[in-house]
């Protein structure tokens, strides 16, 4: 799924995962992060890069580590010139391996990010592409309530004035818990999967009729609130219509 709409900042991805800065480029603060998908660049090691995508974080384990260090000095450095010269958005040493000595060389000519993490390559790639999956999940703001019933997500739909906002504080008040009030932004993590949340500037607050902004979080707790739920139930409201 590529989604060069939305990006993820690269520091960001650095202080998500306590990533260990190998090489610092001077616009490091300015990469941005754009491909869901990341790569594993044993292949492009061996020379192929008919379809290479730089725009992907790059990881490199034990296998490619082993790969190149298994090579003589001068084949080391054609493997690192060629491979940094592509521009790859970042490179990425997975279970605390130390890079060789060509690749910070030609990761400080191209200004190439190398970052090293601690977790085990298979543990850091599920938990990076999980990120970027909702990090970069097409996205869409609908005017609607969302609550979580049950341990359920319930999207409440509906014209402005039908009732939604009284649904959830009633349903707050039964110890339910309120994701988002008049706007909810929903992103696609995966073919089978919405998540909900509020806009940052209106999250825990809802609006009444006649009363007034309420914040339910003050009033009820921590307890009846939540930041994000998956969607698993839409229901739209209609004024009542007898005999409809």
């Amino acid at each position: 799924m590529d989604n060069p709409k939305y990006n993820v900042k690269l520091k960001e991805i650095i202080e998500k995962f306590n990533l260990k800065i190998l090489h610092e480029p001077e616009n490091i603060d300015q990469i941005d992060v754009c491909q869901n998908d990341i790569n594993r660049p044993g292949i492009q090691f061996a020379g192929f890069y008919e379809y290479f995508d730089p725009r992907r974080i790059q990881i490199v384990g034990y296998t490619e580590n082993s790969y190149a260090l298994s090579k003589n000095d001068n084949e080391r450095d054609e493997i690192f010139k060629e491979y940094m010269s592509k521009k790859p958005v970042a490179v990425v040493y997975a279970r605390d391996l130390h890079p060789a000595p060509e690749c910070i060389k030609y990761a400080k000519e191209f200004g190439i990010p190398v970052l090293e993490s601690t977790e085990p390559t298979s543990d850091f790639m599920a938990a990076l592409i999980s990120f970027l999956n909702v990090s970069l999940a097409p996205r869409t703001t609908m005017h609607g309530v969302l609550i979580e019933i049950y341990g359920e997500g319930v999207l409440l739909l509906g014209n402005s004035g039908v009732g939604k906002s009284e649904t959830a504080i009633e349903l707050v008040k039964r110890g339910h818990r309120l994701i988002a009030d008049d706007a909810v932004e929903i992103k696609r993590v995966s073919s089978t999967t919405l998540i909900g949340t509020a806009p940052e500037v209106i999250r825990h607050f809802i609006e009444l009729r006649g009363i007034g902004i309420v914040d339910v979080r003050h009033i009820f707790g921590m307890g009846a609130v939540k930041v994000t739920e998956k969607i698993d139930l839409v229901i739209n409201l209609e004024p009542w219509i007898d005999g409809k």
